[in-house]
């Protein structure tokens, strides 16, 4: 590797001259430069993450230094584009934009921010995203060498969000509404979507069904990439589908990380060559600085570079490219204009698009009312005044539904404006009493004006707002764009509060191309970019404090416990609502902390740090933990195979109880397509054999806001089942009673029914106790205002017990901690058992109580003041032997709008009758197939045979026996199905080589009990033994 210096790298190539860069068209699929040759895109992606918590971002743009130091190496890489996520508009771009210019590079940049950009759960397009978009496009559209602009990053990226699309594509419109006003020069906007992997289950589709996609009529066609040395085969449905495209289409980022060493970049001999070229227009390579993800082309310190040999290896890449270019003289587009997707069931998203911000029409609505939002009524409490005024009046006004393509007139406004204009609409209906306009003191009465300018477009929104006004974009931004940190106002859409979207179905790749290529070209994007990636991306963790990234991990050894546990702590049991100490008998509360780092420290093989098993941070922070008073710590995931003996007494010794998740990461129930199956139950089980002997362990959590809203409660069907098994795993080792229960996040739409949910049934199924993180109470709020009132009101008649699993309002900083004395007082302990803080390490979310710098820890005002709040409580009691409870049973929630998790589960994992499954087989898959093998050859059987055997249904309750088996065992079961029904022909045992002949094991009597009960075809129930629980946390899984 090659270091050099910021200084030497300038003076290296300071004889580079200016150049007049060329500027960039299209026609049809094709870009061209001013020469008429083809251009293709040669890209970095060109942003650091941003290390200052002060702000938002860090604009790469703005960096003269760093810009004057890079782009010497970029020109000598071989590039000739870069790609920024987030500039900021207000900074000054002139020097960096000048030596890209001077180098031959051009710019693509994203439009959003963090803080201001589409949210794909809650989505939404109003002037303070309008006025970002524009400030963005105002700062970079006067520069020869910026191309064009992404007006959104991969925003829907699942079945469940695709509706989120019908306001990226608005966004789109008017940005390129927006530049066509202010005259600029024809710069192309577009859009990035993630390329997602099929799931290696038929019955499991992450987002893409082969099985739907064969219904739709798409064929795969396979092109090769190489990793390493080894050559892969992807199935690029999009491959062909973008043979028909009408727009240019790029691979946004590239670059798989998953090899050990180098990346070799040998898929840019493919990009450029003379099978892909015809398709795309070239790629950007993710990306220029390494970090943490380990992507980087180089590393930098200060002013020194050092080249990486990912650098070198691209570097000659690049050098090879000299791909077939189109002469726009003689090129003729070909591909014709493409029908918006018309299937529902795959893509729920309204080809009728959300209104563009018109802050004019809000400002004329505001002037209008006679009931407005009162001035000192906080941000924070919008939500909670939205949900009272839209259930006594309706709010189509300001309401947003991307699935029907409806849009009140005043969707776009900022919250307040919405918010105000609700407020009225309630006034109105109570005939003007002056009562109607109070709401506690938040809202209030203003004396109407309406000029003569406003009455026009009034007029058009409607009384009630629910008209469509006929508004040109402003062609002057208004808005700042500003990244100062602070949020550039309310983004909150109302989904939650009058619609919940159901869709269900697959989400196809065509059907985002298709959206975004509609005939319309107001609409239709100029640019449409498709990241290819071959790796999971490294989550980050922002505001969600317990959001934690799913895919897909296995552990492959046991720990093994010394049985020379401490044990000084009474164990902690439940009975009825309340938990007690096994031996006193008196009353147990949790006063506790989340305590578990991010993954900044975190192993390449692994994707977190386990808290319990770093005895140096244990001994570091157990006397401070000690010093705040909490009882207790919850800890999101732990390592089975490492050692927890140092910790766990550390902890015991200071009076602290624990409550670990038993999953983690890449080993967890995943929302949007969840599963329960060896492998999952494997992880669970050798959890619990690691921190069960510890006497201070206090519970397990068998899943963390996995439903968390309506479009996936099937989800909670599966959690249910790990809740379930994870309790008879419990009692089949003999270990104590520990109570295993889940963690839910606050949706309003569905919070009562997935606690109705977790209760109901009978004692083996339901969890035993339910955790709610729950952030209501910000500053100095009130038992009312705050909802806790209400959400103790809705656990007033639950038969377990309830506590906080998260709490801690970061909105007002530093945190004052007022609901302690509230959550451990008179109105909350007959109903709740305590509650754990988020969290212990200050991280770049900012809930921190300290901070850690190697061993020295910094006690922040958060910490000072949660400690001065638990010093003042004295909650009351009850002994166990004097407490009888009412509150036995709870109904289990009716399937409707808003909940479809069907009260029958999945079966329990049974590695056992997997094993006996296959044994039995005469035709399975060969062992040596890559997930994408297995995705496909599923696609193709269970097109042609039924694969109800291995299919799980949360929402009707319907699971085969082998549901739960392995991806290659339930692969074998649906080939030797398909080979029965050929009658056992040998060709019928083939495809393509993904599928082999073998000879039967002789099937023991066990095993004939077992697939007895499964049935020929799958469909039968097998019901699991002590036994077969026992043998779960052998780690021996296919």
């Amino acid at each position: 590797m090659g270091l050099l210096s910021g200084f030497s790298a300038a003076l290296a190539f300071s004889s580079v001259a200016s150049t007049s860069i060329s500027s960039i068209s299209i026609i049809g699929t094709k870009l061209f430069d001013a020469s008429g040759q083809e251009f293709f895109v040669q890209g970095v992606a060109y942003q650091q993450e941003n290390t200052n918590s002060a702000t938002i971002i860090t604009d790469p743009l703005a960096n003269a230094a760093a810009c004057h130091r890079d782009a010497p190496l970029m020109q000598k890489l071989g590039i000739n584009t870069i790609r920024t996520y987030a500039i900021d508009p207000t900074l000054d771009h002139k020097e960096c934009m000048a030596e890209f210019e001077s180098v031959g590079i051009y710019v693509v940049s994203d439009l959003s921010q963090p803080r201001a950009s589409i949210n794909r759960d809650d989505p939404l397009w109003d002037t303070t995203l309008f006025d970002r978009y524009t400030a963005v496009v105002d700062a970079l559209a006067i520069y020869p060498n910026v191309i064009g602009f992404f007006a959104g990053n991969e925003v829907s990226s699942n079945i469940t969000n695709s509706v989120a699309s019908a306001f990226v594509k608005a966004a789109i419109r008017d940005t390129k509404a927006y530049i066509a006003q202010k005259n600029y020069k024809n710069l192309f906007v577009g859009y990035v979507w993630l390329l997602m992997t099929i799931r290696l289950s038929v019955t499991h589709w992450a987002n893409i069904s082969p099985v739907a996609m064969r219904r739709i009529g798409l064929t795969f066609s396979v092109t090769t990439f190489t990793v390493g040395r080894h050559l892969h085969h992807l199935t690029l449905t999009n491959l062909k589908e973008f043979q028909k495209y009408p727009i240019p289409s790029i691979f946004s980022e590239v670059g798989c990380n998953l090899v050990e060493s180098a990346r070799p970049f040998t898929e840019i001999e493919a990009i450029y060559g003379d099978q892909m070229a015809p398709v795309l227009s070239g790629c950007i390579v993710y990306m220029w600085f390494q970090e943490e993800n380990d992507y980087g082309l180089v590393n930098v310190s200060g002013d020194q570079v050092t080249l990486r040999q990912d650098y070198t290896n691209l570097q000659t890449e690049l050098a090879k490219v000299n791909p077939t270019r189109a002469q726009k003289s003689s090129y003729k587009p070909s591909s014709s204009l493409l029908e918006c997707p018309s299937d529902a069931t795959a893509w729920p998203v309204s080809n009728v698009l959300p209104p563009s911000p018109n802050k004019d029409l809000c400002s004329c609505m505001i002037a209008s009312l006679s009931c407005v939002v009162a001035d000192n009524v906080e941000s924070k409490d919008y939500g909670t005044i939205f949900g009272q005024v839209c259930g006594a009046s309706s709010c189509d006004g300001i309401h947003a539904n991307g699935t029907t393509g409806e849009y009140g007139a005043y969707s776009m406004c900022q919250a307040k404006e919405k918010l105000s204009f609700a407020l009225n609409q309630y006034y109105k209906k109570q005939n003007y009493a002056s009562t109607a306009c109070d709401f506690n003191g938040q809202a209030k009465i203003q004396s109407p004006k309406t000029s003569g300018s406003c009455k026009s477009i009034l007029s058009e929104a409607g009384t009630d707002g629910t008209g469509k006004v006929s508004s040109s974009i402003s062609a002057s931004s208004k808005g700042s764009g500003s990244s100062s940190g602070k949020s550039a106002g309310v983004v909150l859409s109302f989904n939650t509060i009058k619609t919940a979207l159901v869709v269900a179905g697959a989400l196809g790749q065509q059907n985002i191309a298709k959206m975004c290529a509609k005939q319309d070209t107001s609409e239709a994007k100029n640019r449409y970019a498709l990241p290819l990636w071959y790796a999971t991306e490294i989550p980050r963790f922002l505001k969600s404090p317990s959001a934690i990234a799913r895919s897909s991990f296995s552990i492959a050894a046991v720990l093994l416990l010394s049985t020379s546990v401490f044990a000084t702590l009474d164990p902690i049991v439940s009975k009825g609502t309340k938990f007690f100490y096994k031996t006193s008998g008196t009353q147990f509360y949790i006063k506790g902390v989340a305590y578990q780092q991010d993954l900044t420290n975190a192993t390449t093989n692994v994707s977190y740090v386990d808290p319990l098993a770093d005895s140096a941070a244990c001994t570091r922070d157990v006397p401070y933990l000690k010093a705040l008073g909490v009882n207790a710590v919850r800890t999101y995931a732990i390592n089975p195979t490492q050692d927890h003996s140092t910790c766990m007494q550390l902890l015991d010794a200071a009076g602290i109880y624990v409550v670990s998740d038993l999953s983690e990461p890449r080993n967890s129930i995943n929302r949007d397509d969840p599963i329960w199956n060896v492998a999952l139950f494997t992880r669970y089980t050798q959890v619990i054999d690691s921190l069960a002997p510890y006497s201070n362990v206090l519970a397990f959590i068998g899943g963390n806001e996995v439903s968390n809203n309506s479009t996936n409660t099937d989800a909670s069907a599966f959690v249910k089942a790990a809740v379930r098994d994870s309790k008879a795993y419990l009692a089949a080792k003999g270990y104590r009673d520990i109570p295993v229960g889940y963690a839910a996040n606050d949706d309003a739409d569905i919070r009562l029914d997935m606690a109705q949910y977790f209760a109901c049934g009978n004692t083996t199924e339901r969890v035993d106790f339910y955790a709610a993180n729950i952030y209501s109470w910000c500053g100095t709020s009130t038992f009312t205002d705050s909802g806790y009132q209400q959400r103790t009101q809705d656990f007033s008649t639950y038969p377990v017990p309830v506590f906080f699993g998260e709490f801690g309002c970061n909105l007002v900083q530093p945190r004052p901690f007022t609901e302690v004395e509230v959550i451990f007082g008179p109105q909350m302990t007959p109903v709740w058992s305590g509650g754990l803080a988020y969290m212990w390490v200050q991280e770049a979310n900012n809930y921190g109580l300290v901070e850690i710098n190697g061993n020295t820890v910094t006690l922040l005002q958060d910490y000072q003041n949660y400690k001065a709040e638990l010093a003042k409580i004295n909650p009351i009691t009850v002994n166990i032997n004097a407490y009888t409870p009412t509150r036995l049973t709870i109904d289990c929630p009716a399937s409707g709008h808003s909940w479809a998790a069907s009260t029958l589960l999945p079966p329990t994992p049974n590695q056992s009758l997997c094993t006996c499954m296959v044994s039995s087989l005469s035709c399975v898959a060969s062992s040596s197939l890559s997930a994408t093998q297995v995705a496909s050859s599923f696609a193709t059987v269970c097109g042609l045979v039924s694969c109800a055997g291995i299919n799980a249904n949360g929402t009707t309750g319907v699971y085969g026996a082998y549901s739960m088996c392995g991806a290659n065992d339930q692969l074998s079961f649906v080939f030797n199905q398909y080979y029965i029904a050929q009658k056992k022909n040998p060709s019928a045992c083939d495809f393509g080589g993904a599928a082999k002949l073998t000879t039967p094991s002789s099937v023991s009597s066990n095993c004939q009990s077992l697939m007895g009960q499964a049935k020929s075809d799958g469909t039968g129930a097998v019901q699991a033994t002590s036994t077969d629980l026992v043998a779960a946390s052998s780690g021996v899984f296919t």
